[in-house]
């Protein structure tokens, strides 16, 4: 985490305004560096400021606070919990109703993963319209996503955790639930955060990209959190046809992955790191690879995807995007040696 997320980071948690020199000394930076960054934000709204005396206290801006409380979460239902921030005036006022039908999509789908999975007593809610956007940050105390995921698919890391659930169709409770919830959130928001312990998933729907990152200090349980424009044009049902293969049917027939998420030091050399990269797509019938920021891939890499894979799994159609002259190379390579077959 960069210092001047850290700083935003720390007036989230915080529980009271602080001073620039309390922001300082905990961020680990100078008060001048503290200061500039403060009034930069300050500038942009996400801050505000209250002169007390001779000192300045900054928090978080909170705009209009639509629900903000903790809930016991045995017996919590999330549709009542909606019907909360349906009653606000202010939801059906200040935000169009393409706005309205994301939020009443992705945030019912969120409580219920920390109501169902988290194993946490308590889970927060906030909900707010804040600098023309729509917000909600659900944040439980439980297990955490990522862990979770780990454990009950036996995956090697946390990192694969979250390449799981970018994937779609990803659910630690296949009986209940489709796998659809985290996937769909993180393509209908504008911004989508998931934070658990020591790493974050962000999912930045502006700027068309997904980072991953540490997280510091570290957060028990599970943190999400999602963004919206008040006056967004994004239909949910046009989100969910890009992802079928029969839109009058609508199923979920599609899926699109970063490739830049599975390297390994600087290159996407080995079997191992397409194998992984390749876990659960058969369940999906079209899948499309982004080679966005991919400079190179090995022989075997390319060869494991497009040649290997696609012997097995000759129902699955996959097909590839921004590949620079080198990646396709390889790729050609694998899809030729396909066709000696």
């Amino acid at each position: 985490m960069n210092k001047k997320n850290q700083i935003v980071d720390i007036l989230e948690r915080a529980n009271k305004p602080l001073t620039v020199g309390e922001i300082a000394n905990i961020a680990g930076v100078s008060r001048v560096y503290a200061s500039k960054t403060l009034n930069n934000f300050l500038k942009l709204g996400v801050f505000d400021s209250e002169k007390v005396g001779t000192r300045v206290y900054y928090s978080m801006a909170s705009g209009a606070v639509l629900l903000n409380s903790t809930f016991d979460a045995y017996s919590l239902k999330e549709d009542e919990v909606l019907a909360l921030v349906r009653k606000d005036r202010r939801f059906m006022g200040d935000v169009d109703e393409a706005a309205r039908s994301a939020f009443e999509f992705a945030f019912p789908e969120m409580l219920n993963n920390a109501i169902e999975h988290s194993r946490s007593a308590k889970i927060e809610v906030l909900v707010r319209i804040v600098h023309g956007n729509l917000e909600f940050t659900i944040r439980d105390f439980g297990i955490g996503v990522f862990r979770n995921v780990k454990q009950e698919k036996r995956l090697t890391s946390e990192y694969d955790a979250v390449r799981e659930l970018l994937k779609g169709k990803s659910t630690t409770a296949p009986m209940a639930h489709s796998g659809m919830g985290i996937f769909f959130t993180s393509k209908i928001a504008d911004k989508f955060l998931l934070s658990s312990y020591d790493l974050s998933l962000l999912v930045d729907n502006v700027v068309a990209d997904t980072f991953v990152d540490t997280v510091e200090p570290e957060l028990t349980g599970t943190k999400v959190e999602f963004a919206i424009d008040v006056h967004t044009k994004k239909s949910v049902a046009a989100i969910f046809r890009n992802f079928s293969i029969d839109p009058e049917e609508g199923d979920f027939g599609k899926t699109y992955i970063l490739v830049k998420l599975y390297r390994l030091g600087t290159i996407y050399v080995s079997r191992s790191q397409a194998r992984a990269l390749l876990i659960g797509l058969e369940k999906f019938k079209e899948v499309t690879l982004d080679f966005e920021g991919v400079d190179n891939v090995g022989q075997a890499f390319a060869d494991e995807i497009f040649r290997v894979y696609a012997l097995r799994h000759p129902e699955v159609q996959i097909r590839y995007v921004n590949a620079n002259k080198n990646v396709e190379f390889m790729i050609k390579m694998a899809i030729d040696e396909l066709k000696t077959r």
